[in-house]
């Protein structure tokens, strides 16, 4: 496969660019539908991961101790006061991002529960160990091959983002992961 890599260059890589965004965006907008969908769990299944304490990063389920399908009240009784807040768009729909340390929450206004969870540094990882940190060759090795990627993510830096079936997205810059996160599998 052949990276068109964006440094401030030429027509041809802008283009190829803004096609590959508007693919991603399609993608994702298709495979959550009109809006954000949320993961429905059953009172038991919140239960349980409300007692949760650890620093695991479980593709399309949780980080920690906060995990998708979670209300804000829920996630206020975890972690407490955010040290930031601040409003995204994310896939095309406007949601609520609180910001504690290197964990970041988005939180979809309407039915107020957590829509995706976004890891910044190495406290957290997979079960497979990888996280914040590792190489990219590490992630390849351990995680396996990705669904969908490598996908250039911003014109002016050379990041590449790489969703994986089990719901988990990797963001890659200079052979690093950056990011980490945690997705609804459709």
């Amino acid at each position: 496969m052949s990276i068109v890599r964006i440094n401030g260059g030429s027509r041809v890589a802008l283009v190829t660019y803004m096609v590959l965004m508007a693919a991603v965006l399609n993608l994702v907008a298709c495979a959550g539908g009109a809006g954000l969908k949320t993961v429905q769990r059953t009172n038991a299944d919140v239960s349980s991961r409300m007692v949760l304490n650890d620093s695991l990063i479980v593709p399309g389920d949780r980080v920690g101790r906060v995990f998708l399908g979670m209300t804000e009240e829920q996630l206020y009784e975890r972690m407490g006061n955010p040290s930031n807040t601040h409003l995204l768009i994310l896939n095309g729909v406007q949601v609520n991002v609180y910001q504690w340390d290197d964990l970041e929450v988005s939180v979809q206004p309407s039915n107020r529960q957590v829509v995706d969870i976004r890891v910044d540094g190495p406290r957290y990882a997979t079960r497979e160990g990888v996280s914040v940190g590792s190489y990219e060759l590490e992630m390849k090795a351990k995680l396996g091959e990705a669904a969908w990627g490598p996908v250039p993510a911003y014109r002016d830096r050379n990041v590449f983002k790489y969703w994986f079936n089990s719901g988990l997205r990797v963001d890659v810059e200079e052979g690093k992961v950056v990011q980490m996160g945690v997705y609804r599998r459709a």
